[in-house]
């Protein structure tokens, strides 16, 4: 095998860069690979374990680079490539780097590169040793390790797919994911054990000779606490913003079984152990669902046929609000049926970070929380110890926004780099208007991170130049810590969740019209909450089914809220034979939903539908692809501003798969019925645009590949089981429901 890249520098002859350089030299076709070090001592330990090209000049090992690779401590890494730019680094080369942590480097390097041609990818391979330094170098050390990847800068694909490979060549398993996502990650896979560890070294052999007593497992246990001090004091420090949570959850963990043995409890110490290993088991089964959920690619055929029953997770819009009005409330609230997607699980460890902590009961394994107890302040916030990291939310943000407006205290919120590129105005406006004082920081104007210093908020009457249901709810959240009464205008109905949540929580709105007013002061009253399942994860499935004739779907337990329905009357409109059936009206409407395949038509998706209806567009856009007849949508200006630019991502990946269809500034035509055939599509880090052409593959001939579908788990963690069912046809209610895990409590 062989990479793409010929010319490649390591800089940093520790461990990782001396067996990233024997690796590379035992390739069949072995690229010009420099090894740069710091020290003359290192140059002859490097060529005595076979490095054959080891430089102390960094001007020499940069010359014609085109992949340089830090491996380096990340505190430093920033100042050498500062070095390496004086030192006239290429503008066609890509940096990457081995560090264990990845928003710190992305921070320090790309304001460095600005300007320039110059790009960054972020690598991590998870590999390591008990021994550390240049003489501890192996060229297998890489074999089967993962290799997780981050291109927040968003570098070009061609570059994308090379280092990616590069990686591979080297035997690495590759992952995409953010920054954060990533260092959210490791801080509970890596990070974390090393420091139970370490604890565990501390306490069980604080004398040492005890340890000629200990079997495997004591050595097992402590493996990890052989590594560098030095260097894992940093990476610690570094990551400590994704630490400090899972390190209370451990302390937490460790007091459930300490109350145990306090009290004798036999059955619930068991209970506590029995968790572990249930675990534990799966990570000697690859084919486990933690394994294949976390997918970075679909790969799609054509189905036959769509006979299901099942539900699809928590709503999306009412986690992230139920997250924020639990933690505002006057005790405790049981939330159910919470939606443990990345986006929604920031939002409660940001609520987390304000003081507000959660007790999870229960988990759907490999993901996160779906039913729990969040701790209510009785609107006393605490000021935050860090930065909050909002991930890929933009719900989240712009509701905390709203939220942290009025506290005493300064709060920092941040975001990935698709968050750190929509824009902000919208909120910070209005929010400006009541006496909020807010930064925005970001590399774009007007974009995130957001700084918001403490202030004193004084009621408006805003008129909201666009419709949004985020930019309402900001308004609200921040009015109820405003003396007197907020109103927002809307120019058309949008989403009322809040509005019913508020109500859930007994806070008192008035509504005239699209014409909302709360008085501040007031406190939410604790109360349960059932989370319904997201209409808007729904809708795959339904397109799915309404365009294959003889399907039977039906989807259990779904919000079926007016304000969020626009796609069940599109979807009728165009032939789609469905059936509701609300069970449970008080407050949120819940339902069922049936849905038998049939012939589609197209139609014109109706002004006054769009604002209820821009999550579901991109799916909806596939079924015009199906439909006979021509599909207009027009007045959705706003897809370009989502996690990519909708429009224009949407057209491409159609065309590819060749359907027909014209793009316009604020939307798309799609002459429907022409034969789809299979295609690579990038999702570009977008959920609903991965999962909209998972659907779109189900009626393709060939196969349809998508890329970068780890982002699926921001709004549908389980998508890739529930679509591995539908791809083997299969009918059994089993086959969907999603493993969950109890928190003995």
């Amino acid at each position: 095998m062989k990479t793409d890249f010929q010319n490649i520098t390591i800089l940093g002859g520790g461990l990782l860069g001396g067996s990233l350089a024997l690796a590379l030299a035992g390739l069949e076709n072995p690229p010009c690979v420099r090894l740069w070090v710091r020290k003359p001592a290192a140059v002859d330990e490097a060529e005595t374990i076979g490095i054959e090209k080891v430089t102390v000049d960094l001007a020499a090992a940069i010359q014609d680079v085109d992949l340089l690779i830090l491996a380096v401590p990340v505190g430093s890494m920033g100042s050498l490539v500062a070095a390496a730019l004086d030192a006239g680094l290429p503008d066609h080369c890509l940096i990457t780097d081995v560090g264990s942590v990845k928003r710190a480097p992305h921070h320090a390097i790309l304001p460095l590169l600005q300007g320039r041609e110059i790009r960054f990818i972020g690598s991590h391979p998870m590999a390591g040793s008990e021994r550390n330094g240049l003489a501890a170098a192996s060229a297998t050390l890489f074999q089967n390790a993962a290799c997780l990847l981050t291109n927040d800068a968003a570098a070009p694909k061609d570059l994308a797919d090379a280092l990616e490979q590069f990686w591979q060549t080297i035997g690495c398993r590759t992952s995409w994911m953010s920054a954060a996502v990533h260092d959210e990650l490791v801080a509970r896979i890596s990070h974390l054990p090393h420091l139970i560890a370490a604890s565990a070294a501390r306490i069980c052999l604080k004398d040492p000779s005890d340890g000629r007593f200990g079997g495997g497992g004591l050595r097992d246990t402590t493996r990890v606490a052989a590594g560098n001090p030095s260097m894992w004091a940093e990476i610690v420090t570094e990551n400590r913003a994704a630490l400090i949570g899972p390190i209370q959850e451990t302390i937490n963990d460790l007091r459930e079984i300490l109350a145990s043995l306090e009290n004798g409890d036999q059955e619930q110490a068991r209970q506590w152990l029995d968790v572990a290993k249930k675990r534990r088991d799966p990570l000697n089964q690859p084919q486990s669902p933690i394994f294949a959920n976390r997918m970075s690619q679909f790969r799609v055929t054509a189905i036959s046929k769509l006979q299901a029953e099942f539900s699809v997770p928590g709503d999306k819009s009412m986690s992230h609000r139920a997250a924020i009005l639990g933690g505002l409330s006057n005790g405790t609230c049981t939330i159910r049926n919470f939606l443990p997607s990345e986006d929604c699980v920031n939002t409660l460890n940001a609520m987390r970070s304000l003081g507000a902590t959660y007790d999870v009961l229960d988990e759907l394994v490999g993901y996160g929380p779906i039913n729990l107890r969040i701790h209510g302040q009785s609107m006393k916030l605490s000021a935050p110890s860090a930065p909050i990291d909002c991930g890929n939310a933009g719900t989240g943000m712009r509701l905390l926004a709203g939220l942290v407006a009025g506290q005493p205290f300064s709060t920092e919120l941040f975001g990935d780099a698709s968050l750190s590129s929509r824009p902000m105005g919208r909120i910070t406006i209005p929010l400006g208007q009541m006496g909020a004082k807010i930064e925005t920081l970001g590399e774009k104007p007007g974009c995130a991170p957001l700084r918001i210093h403490a202030a004193t908020l004084s009621p408006i009457t805003y008129e909201m130049p666009v419709a949004s249901a985020q930019v309402k709810s900001a308004v609200l959240l921040a009015g109820l810590f405003a003396d007197g009464k907020t109103t927002v205008i809307q120019p058309a109905e949008t989403r009322d969740h809040t509005e019913q949540m508020l109500a859930s929580f007994r806070i008192t709105t008035t509504c005239e019209g699209n014409t909302i007013s709360l008085e501040g002061g007031q406190v939410p009253q604790a109360c349960d909450f059932t989370v319904p399942g997201d209409i808007s994860s729904a809708a795959f499935w339904l397109v799915a089914a309404a365009g294959i004739p003889d399907s039977h779907l039906l989807i259990k337990d779904v919000g079926l809220n007016p304000t969020r329905t626009a796609i069940l009357k599109v979807l009728s409109r165009m032939g789609a034979r469905m059936t509701e059936i609300v069970h449970h009206s008080h407050g949120e409407p819940i339902g069922n939903i049936e849905v038998r395949g049939g012939a589609l038509s197209g139609t014109t998706i109706l002004i006054d539908e769009v604002p209820n209806l821009i999550d579901e567009i991109p799916v909806i856009a596939v079924a015009a692809a199906l439909a006979q007849g021509r599909t207009i949508i027009r007045n959705a200006k706003e897809l370009r501003v989502k996690e990519t630019d909708r429009i224009t991502t949407v057209v491409e990946g159609l065309r590819a798969m060749g359907a027909e269809v014209d793009e316009f500034e604020d939307g798309m035509e799609i002459e429907g019925g022409k034969p789809l055939h299979g295609a690579v599509i990038d999702s570009f880090g977008d959920h609903r645009i991965a999962m909209a052409f998972a659907i779109a593959g189900l009626f393709a001939k060939g196969e349809t590949i998508i890329q970068n579908t780890e982002c699926v788990n921001t709004s549908y963690p389980g998508f890739a089981h529930h679509l591995d069912a539908i791809l083997h046809e299969r009918s059994s209610a089993p086959d969907f429901v999603l493993p969950t895990l109890a928190t003995p409590h």
